[in-house]
């Protein structure tokens, strides 16, 4: 490990939000988790920033590490406080890049944590692009199977329906449906990742460097 020093630090230093709540706390609040669960990711968040500070490329995150992300974002002081303490500068955080499955930088998160922390990342915190790429084929070939049952609901006389479902049917066809958003945190109540957590302009991923 390049940085044990460094590590040992991130892991002692509770991430703490302006009004002094905790970040942890606040996983948990907005989305559909359990405490244990948010215990282990705010692990890998931490394994992530690490990584970005150490190394002279730009790294991308996962889905729900980049869910984390955002949301300390979204609290400007309390981010900027914690990444000048701990890193001494602010880590850039990159929009409008790649999927994860489609990031070279993703690829080269998953080789640096294996190197530095001498484990095999894997789901659920950083699933394989292998992986990513098989979930959005499934959506993909749904998406086929749903247009066709819109073309015969249309042709059957329903062609409101037909075509609400053609549609949709073509959507994952086209893009892989939300294959990729599988891996993402839903917000609780509403059973989806929007508002809190901002993909970009293209649907993409993040990085950090």
């Amino acid at each position: 490990m390049r940085n044990p020093e460094l590590w040992q630090r991130l892991q002692a230093t509770p991430i703490t939000m302006s009004d002094q709540g905790d970040l942890s706390a606040l996983v948990t609040d907005t989305f559909d988790v359990r405490p244990g669960y948010t215990a282990r990711l705010l692990t890998e968040y931490r394994r992530f920033l690490y990584l970005v500070a150490i190394s002279d490329q730009v790294l991308a995150p996962s889905r729900p590490i980049d869910q984390v992300w955002h949301l300390h974002l979204a609290d400007t002081l309390a981010w900027r406080e914690y990444s000048q303490r701990m890193f001494g500068r602010e880590l850039r955080h990159i929009k409008g890049r790649p999927k994860p499955a489609d990031d070279a930088a993703y690829a080269q998160t998953l080789e640096m944590i294996e190197i530095e922390f001498d484990f095999e990342p894997s789901q659920p915190f950083w699933p394989s692009q292998s992986l990513q790429a098989v979930t959005r084929a499934r959506a993909s070939l749904a998406g086929v199977v749903a247009s066709g049952v819109g073309i015969v609901t249309f042709i059957g006389g329903f062609h409101f329906f037909g075509l609400l479902i053609l549609a949709g049917g073509l959507f994952y066809a086209f893009s892989g449906g939300l294959g990729d958003g599988e891996f993402a945190m839903s917000r609780r109540g509403d059973n989806s990742d929007s508002g809190i957590y901002d993909v970009g302009g293209d649907g993409g991923g993040c990085g950090g460097d």
